[in-house]
């Protein structure tokens, strides 16, 4: 058995497979087999792991287990729904909306501490943020350009002739360019959320040991 099946061991434990005595002698097993050791991450419940992280609020460095980051994404989207409800029926979005705000480091550093925890680095966390920053500048751009081409920035060209013109090529360049953004963006969005569902490396990485939830 090994490190990344402790969610198997703690299964077992739960279905009362193996005694006390038996769980702590097999989880030292794992850890002694693991190179460096592991460090240990907190209680293996869901509001735990959601404390844990509100308590590490600034903390992008180290890792997180899968089980971590999830149960922090579970409790805080049930929180936000209740926030939700809550302000939907007074007409105001002001609870709701400091909540989102005052999760919102919290959020981005767990997922980091996850994508760590997969041997990756935080660019590959922040990759979606990268795409919506590069559509936006693109954005700028087309519109500098078209209006520099004294075609104005969304006109409609109705004609081959026109679409053949110079602010018809623009328009074309950029039709391309946003639709060729738009699916690395979704894409980028796929690939981080496979990143969280990867089971954590069972050895010590660049961004530290292994964490082991008790």
């Amino acid at each position: 058995m090994e490190l990344n099946d402790l969610d198997k061991l703690f299964a077992l434990k739960e279905k009362g497979a193996l005694t006390q005595e038996e769980f702590d002698a097999k989880k030292k097993e794992l850890l002694d087999g693991v190179g460096g050791g592991a460090v240990a991450g907190g209680k293996r419940d869901i509001f735990s792991c959601y404390g844990g992280c509100f308590s590490k609020y600034f903390q992008f460095s180290g890792r997180a287990t899968r089980f971590e980051y999830w149960s922090f994404v579970l409790v805080n989207f049930l929180i936000s729904l209740v926030l939700y409800v809550f302000d939907f029926a007074l007409g105001i979005s002001l609870v709701s909306t400091l909540y989102a705000l005052a999760a919102l480091i919290p959020n981005l550093a767990v997922l980091v501490r996850r994508v760590h925890d997969t041997g990756r680095s935080a660019w590959h966390a922040f990759s979606p943020f990268l795409w919506m920053v590069a559509l936006v500048v693109l954005a700028v751009i087309s519109s500098v350009v078209e209006y520099a081409s004294g075609v104005p920035a969304g006109s409609d060209y109705v004609s081959a002739g026109e679409a053949a013109a110079t602010g018809g090529v623009f328009a074309t360049i950029k039709t391309i360019v946003f639709i060729c953004g738009g699916f690395g963006a979704v894409a980028s969005v796929l690939y981080v959320f496979i990143l969280t569902l990867l089971k954590s490396e069972n050895k010590k990485n660049k961004y530290g040991d292994p964490v082991v939830l008790s």
